[in-house]
């Protein structure tokens, strides 16, 4: 269980993110409509909210390998240069998320001194949504990379870790349908 939740840490941030942050905006909005009153607080508990979603979410994702990529060349290219662009598309994920985790970082301790107009709360704990969603892309860049060299995973097949949770798509779930209703049907 707990392996689970440190595999999956990244949808567990990014849904409690975008829970609050969806109970922030109903309840200001409903405030404002039935009430009259509207509460700047929960926009910017909202705010917060979106960037932990955004950022770790992109993290989650990346996680994945389901950010859009065109491989339709690639594919058909021989095999050692396939190894050879995929190690350089890989080093330079590597640098650029690196240069990104390094540089958010810093804005996040710099951040330390401004604070929010009606919470008081330093803005350091917004910007540390970065930190972290850059910090966990670049530790799935190296596993990618890892994969790569290791078991010639050029496309990203094998995922980096054990245990997952895996969304099946809807094309996912229609097609095993189908397998079961022809294995149903084949059986009587």
């Amino acid at each position: 269980m707990l392996k689970k939740i440190c595999v999956n840490i990244e949808e567990i941030i990014a849904g409690i993110a975008l829970c609050i942050m969806s109970v922030a905006t109903v309840f200001n909005v409903f405030c404002r409509l039935i009430l009259s009153k509207s509460y700047p607080w929960a926009e910017e508990i909202s705010y917060f909210c979106f960037a932990w979603l955004i950022f770790v979410g992109a993290s989650a994702v990346y996680k994945r390998y389901q950010h859009s990529s065109i491989d339709i060349l690639v594919r058909v290219f021989p095999e050692k240069l396939k190894v050879v662009v995929t190690m350089f598309s890989m080093i330079v994920q590597i640098v650029c998320i690196g240069a990104a985790a390094y540089l958010s970082l810093v804005y996040s301790v710099n951040a330390w001194t401004r604070k929010t107009p009606i919470m008081n709360i330093p803005y350091t704990f917004e910007a540390l949504a970065m930190t972290v969603g850059f910090g966990l892309m670049f530790i799935h860049a190296i596993f990618f990379c890892i994969n790569v060299v290791r078991f010639q995973d050029y496309f990203h097949t094998r995922p980096i870790y054990q245990g997952i949770f895996t969304v099946e798509t809807v094309e996912d779930m229609v097609l095993e349908e189908r397998e079961q209703t022809e294995e149903r049907g084949e059986e009587r």
